[in-house]
C-alpha cells in the first residue's frame, strides 16, 4: 500500500498529474516528473516533505501541533503568497508555468448541497450495475479487511480487530452514503497510520478524523478550496514511505527467503496492476511454496491436524503435519475454544511444516492467553529448522515422536 501512494503522489509533490493508480507507466514517469517540476508548487509539496520528517523530532512541540496539520497550514500560506490558485502563469529561469484551481482541493461546484443525488434504482439489474455491486461486494471488502490486517500489525497494543464489525459497519455505512450519492467507504490505511502516529488509541480517532473534516466542510468550505494538493501530496508521501520503509524488507529477508518472495512479488504485482491482483498473485505463490517447500497435502489444505485433550488444568494441543496461512482458520477456531486460565501445552512432534503466517499468530495467541491468565508451552520443535533468523521464521523437518518440554529457539 507504501508503494502505491509513494507513486502516485510524488508527481503530484512536484506539481505533475498523477498518470494513474496501477501500472508500469507510473513508475517510468516518475524521472520526468522530478526533472520537469512546476517550480512554486515543488516548493510546496517538498516544505511539506520536510515538515513531516524533521518536525517530529522537536520533541514536545510537535505533540502539541501534528507534523501533517502543519505541513498543510504552510502549505496553504505558501500557495496563497505565491498566487498558485489564480488562473494565469508565471515565468522562471526564462520557463513559463502554469497556476490555477487545478492545484489546489477541489469542492463541488454550487457547495454542499450540490454534491448529494439519489440512486437511480432503474438501473439496478442491469449488468453494469450488477458488476459494480460484486466489485464493491467482494474487492472493497477485501481491501477493508487487509488494511484492518496491516492495522492490526501497527497497533502499538497489538490489539486484534473484530472482522465480523469490520464488515458489517461497511455494509450499513456504505448503503446509508450511497442513498444520498456518496462514494463507497472502503477502510484506508493512511488515514490509520497517521492516527497512530499522532498518538491515537481508540476507535474515537476516527470519529473525530470524520467529524473534523465535516466540520471543516460545512464551516469554512472557502479554505478547503486553498489548500495545494501538493501539500497533501507531500504528508502522503512520507506516510507511503513509513509504510514501506526498506526496513520492512530487510526484516522480510531476515525472517526466510519465501516470506522475501511474497513481499516482493505482491508488491511488483500491485504496482503494475492493483491492489486485489497483486494479493492475489502473492496467494499463489504461497499456495506453491505450501505445496513445494511445505509438502502439504491435498487434505491437509484447508483442514488442520489439531487435536485438543483436557486433563486437570492442563489443555495438551497435538498439532501434526502442515500449519500454515491456509489453514489457519481451523487452528484459530480451536484455540479460541480452549478453556481461559489453563495451562496449554503445544506439542509439535507430529509437524513436519510451520509457515511464518501460523508462527506469528501462535505467538500473538501466546501474548494474549497469558495477559488472560493462562500458561502457554510449546514442545518438541527441535526437529523444525528455521529457515530464517527470526524467532518466528517458517520451519520445516520431518515429524518425530513426542518428547519432554521443548521452547522455540
Amino acid at each position: 500500500i507504501g508503494l502505491i501512494i509513494m507513486s502516485g503522489q510524488i508527481h503530484i509533490v512536484f506539481g505533475n498529474e498523477n498518470p494513474g493508480e496501477h501500472g508500469f507507466h507510473i513508475l517510468t514517469a516518475i524521472p520526468p516528473s522530478i526533472l520537469n517540476p512546476n517550480p512554486y508548487v515543488a516548493i510546496i509539496g517538498i516544505t511539506a516533505v520536510l515538515i513531516m520528517v524533521f518536525w517530529p523530532k522537536l520533541g514536545r512541540i510537535a505533540s502539541v501541533v501534528p507534523a501533517p496539520l502543519l505541513a498543510v497550514l504552510v502549505g496553504t500560506l505558501m500557495a496563497i503568497g505565491l498566487g498558485i490558485g489564480r488562473d494565469g502563469s508565471y515565468s522562471l529561469f526564462g520557463n513559463s508555468y502554469e497556476t490555477g484551481t487545478q492545484f489546489l482541493v477541489p469542492l463541488p461546484e454550487g457547495g454542499l448541497l450540490a454534491g448529494f443525488a439519489f440512486p437511480d434504482f432503474s438501473q439496478i439489474y442491469t449488468a453494469t450495475s450488477i458488476k459494480w455491486i460484486l466489485l464493491f461486494v467482494f474487492v472493497a471488502s477485501l481491501e477493508s479487511l487487509l488494511t484492518a490486517e496491516a492495522v492490526d500489525k501497527i497497533d502499538p497494543y497489538k490489539r486484534q480487530s473484530n472482522m465480523n464489525k469490520e464488515l458489517l459497519g461497511k455494509g450499513v455505512g456504505n448503503a446509508l452514503s450511497s442513498g444520498i450519492g456518496g462514494l463507497p467507504m472502503i477502510a484506508e490505511v493512511v488515514r490509520s497510520k497517521a492516527n497512530i502516529l499522532q498518538g491515537a488509541k481508540t476507535r474515537w480517532s476516527n470519529f473525530f478524523h470524520g467529524f473534523f473534516l465535516l466540520a471543516f466542510v460545512l464551516a469554512v468550505p472557502g479554505l478547503l478550496s486553498q489548500i495545494p494538493l501538493a501539500a497533501l501530496a507531500g504528508v502522503l508521501l512520507v506516510i507511503g514511505f513509513r509504510l514501506a520503509h526498506p526496513s520492512e524488507f530487510r526484516h522480510a529477508w531476515h525472517v526466510g527467503k519465501t516470506e522475501f518472495l511474497f513481499m516482493a512479488v505482491t508488491a511488483i504485482t500491485v504496482l503494475l496492476t492493483d491492489l486485489l491482483i497483486g494479493v492475489a498473485t502473492g496467494l499463489v505463490v504461497a499456495f506453491i511454496i505450501a505445496f513445494v517447500v511445505g509438502r502439504t497435502k491435498p487434505s491437509n489444505v484447508f483442514k488442520p491436524k489439531v487435536n485438543v485433550e483436557s486433563e486437570n488444568g492442563t489443555v495438551p494441543v497435538h498439532f501434526s503435519g502442515a500449519l500454515g496461512f491456509h489453514n489457519f482458520l481451523g487452528i484459530r477456531s480451536r484455540l479460541d475454544s480452549l478453556p481461559k486460565g489453563k495451562n496449554v501445552v503445544m506439542d509439535f512432534s507430529g509437524v513436519h511444516f510451520i509457515d511464518h503466517t501460523v508462527m506469528d499468530r501462535l505467538s500473538d495467541f501466546e501474548r494474549v492467553y497469558t495477559d488472560d491468565g493462562g500458561e502457554v508451552e510449546w514442545r518438541n520443535m527441535d526437529h523444525l529448522e528455521p529457515s530464517g533468523h527470526d524467532d518466528l521464521s517458517p520451519r520445516r523437518g520431518t515429524p518425530v515422536a513426542a518428547e519432554g518440554p521443548k521452547t522455540p529457539a
